[in-house]
């Protein structure tokens, strides 16, 4: 399994796989670029990088960055069944002898590397805060034509429980209704919705 740099080092290999597909005509990230990306998915177009993107200059947009089965064995080295196999194996306990202890182990080993690892090397941090942030200066879809307003429809959000210190990162939709302001959409049960509450309940920010 290969390790990826960053952003740019994983589409520089599927651009080489011939995966990518680049679009020079100016659209717009309200209805139109999100449009495409959905009927790229759709259809299995592979990834589109739109390099004019309406009302951002300088911005490039990435979409179906996940297209397919191929994009996820080319991330993990394998197939994901194998690796969910596997996992569910796990939790069997073997009720051999010595030799299919030492088969479980084997298999603790290998699943291991796909776990988060600490790292004393240093990481890319831009740090925006109070009147800093701007987030109308980013090109944030309208995805469907019903849509309340402009949304992060798939973003990693990371949140850190103040009591336990125990990370959370969850998919969360973030809706942008201001400069600075956006809605967190949450549902009651879920880990960042609980951590959220004990922020408040503790009277933090």
């Amino acid at each position: 399994m290969r390790i990826y740099k960053d952003l740019h080092d994983y589409l520089n290999e599927l651009e080489q796989l011939n995966l990518v597909t680049y679009i020079q005509e100016e659209l717009s990230p309200v209805l139109e670029i999100p449009a495409l990306i959905v009927e790229a998915v759709r259809k299995g177009l592979g990834t589109l990088l739109f390099e004019n993107v309406k009302g951002y200059p300088g911005w490039k947009v990435v979409g179906n960055l996940f297209g397919d089965w191929r994009y996820i064995k080319l991330l993990f080295g394998e197939n994901p069944e194998d690796i969910g196999k596997r996992i569910l194996d796990l939790l069997k306990v073997p009720y051999g002898g010595f030799i299919e202890k030492l088969s479980l182990l084997k298999d603790v080993t290998r699943l291991s590397k796909y776990l988060p690892k600490e790292t004393r090397s240093k990481s890319y941090k831009v740090e925006y805060v109070g009147d800093e942030v701007n987030l109308n200066i980013i090109p944030v879809f309208k995805t469907w034509p019903g849509d309340a307003g402009k949304f992060f429809t798939y973003p990693l959000v990371i949140s850190r429980d103040p009591e336990h210190k125990i990370y959370n990162i969850g998919v969360y939709r973030i809706q942008v209704i201001g400069r600075n302001e956006a809605l967190m959409h949450w549902q009651a049960h879920k880990r960042g919705s609980i951590t959220e509450k004990i922020y408040r309940e503790k009277g933090l920010t």
